[in-house]
């Protein structure tokens, strides 16, 4: 039967026949309970749905956190590795670098015993310089790298006849030696010059004393000085007091070119020929601070004195390290060839008497 409206009948909801349309609305619940009890599961649906939303959320973030940490743990074990591993090649060539270092001290020491055993067979010997090899020190046939140098490495030896830069305790004397025990000294003057050490104006004051031997050679010879002087200076010499047969002239000019050996430069001269020194020595006699003095001497006008006064070795030692690179090593050092006479010499005044001092 058709309906009033053109449409079919109504069907009844809980009818077993099919209709080809809707012609009532859904229900979706009969009751109050059932409406609830489908609410709440649908709530619950949809609270789950979204606390799984975030706890993807959640997950994605930790996963690009911990994506992140890991590559800045990466780059900094990187960078740690490549620090270790800079690191550990330098502590490898400063090894070997002292290495190098090793090689220049022993064979400046070695060259040092020479001196002092025998000074003068030293002395006479003309050579400029002597290689490591020729001093069984170290050379390129080596295999291990504690005794690997090249061959050209070498210790260059000068021998001065003049004192430069000489650093002068106050507790300690400087003998300038001017001929041996046994000859006639021939040097008339000295030049004596010591550096600016105090920029504030402190005095200080320093006694040089010449000495001469009389009859050079003989048994019966005696030590007798020849006098003596008290030099007084801040930043220039500002007085002197000189004994017996010397006399002292102040304020040399000083070259450019010989800046290096002090800014206080002064000679002293010995008057009679008979007198002579054969040494003289300096010594501080006053000090108003601890700084030490230093001292050259020359001959007259920079002049070369009779004798040597010191020598000095330079050693150039270029060694090898683990990966066959070549290190240098670069040592100075200076000996002193005169021995000193006894220190309570260092204190004798020329009193005018003209008697020996020592025998």
């Amino acid at each position: 039967m058709v309906g009033g409206a053109g449409l079919e009948p109504a069907t009844s909801p809980m009818s077993t026949e099919c209709s080809n349309q809707l012609s009532y609305p859904p229900k979706i619940c009969f009751n109050a309970i059932s409406c609830l009890i489908l609410f709440r599961l649908a709530l619950r649906h949809v609270l789950f749905y979204h606390m799984y939303m975030r706890i993807q959320k959640i997950k994605g973030s930790s996963l690009v956190l911990v994506l992140i940490v890991l590559f800045i743990s990466a780059i900094m074990l990187f960078f740690t590795m490549s620090v270790l591993v800079f690191q550990s090649k330098q502590v490898k060539t400063e090894q070997e670098k002292n290495s190098a270092d090793l090689f220049a001290k022993s064979a400046l020491d070695l060259l040092t015993n020479e001196v002092i055993q025998d000074t003068n067979a030293f002395l006479s010997n003309t050579e400029q310089s002597r290689t490591l090899r020729d001093m069984n020190i170290c050379d390129e046939d080596q295999t291990s790298v504690e005794k690997k140098c090249k061959d050209d490495s070498k210790v260059d030896i000068y021998k001065l006849k003049y004192i430069l830069a000489y650093r002068l305790k106050h507790d300690e004397s400087l003998q300038v030696t001017l001929a041996q025990k046994d000859q006639a000294p021939t040097v008339s003057a000295i030049d004596v010059i010591f550096t600016n050490q105090d920029a504030d104006n402190h005095t200080d004051r320093y006694v040089i004393t010449a000495y001469y031997y009389t009859n050079p050679g003989h048994s019966n010879s005696e030590l007798k000085t020849t006098g003596s002087c008290v030099v007084s200076f801040e930043d220039t010499v500002t007085g002197s007091t000189c004994l017996g047969g010397i006399t002292i002239t102040t304020g040399l000019n000083i070259p450019s070119d010989r800046a290096s050996y002090g800014d206080n430069r002064f000679r002293l001269t010995f008057n009679n020929a008979s007198t002579r020194p054969h040494f003289v020595r300096i010594k501080g006699l006053y000090s108003a601070t601890d700084k030490v003095t230093w001292v050259s001497v020359t001959g007259v006008d920079y002049s070369d004195l009779p004798l040597i006064q010191e020598v000095v070795f330079k050693a150039d030692v270029y060694g090898f390290d683990q990966t066959n690179e070549i290190v240098h090593s670069k040592l100075v050092k200076t000996v002193f060839v005169n021995a000193s006479m006894p220190e309570v010499l260092d204190w004798v005044f020329y009193n005018g008497s003209n008697q020996s001092v020592a025998k």
